[in-house]
């Protein structure tokens, strides 16, 4: 199983909005509203990371509120 970070970062008023079309898309595994320089970090599981960056790409980026993001793929260094 892979993991992809996704730190974003919302216009103003645009926070619960963005939460609620996150939680909706599919294989989504986690959505965290945080403090600091980014707004949201939300968790994508899957067996298949060029699929999940696709994910990212196409449904979660052209969601609107959102100003940026920065996507973190974990490795795993077993």
């Amino acid at each position: 199983m892979e993991t992809i970070y996704v730190l974003i970062k919302v216009g103003t008023g645009h926070l619960e909005k963005v939460v609620d079309m996150v939680k909706t898309l599919k294989g989504i595994g986690h959505v965290d509203v945080v403090t600091g320089t980014y707004d949201i970090i939300v968790t994508i599981n899957g067996d298949n990371v060029a699929r999940m960056l696709s994910r990212v790409v196409n449904d979660v980026r052209s969601l609107e509120g959102i100003k940026s993001t920065d996507t973190l793929i974990a490795l795993n260094i077993d």
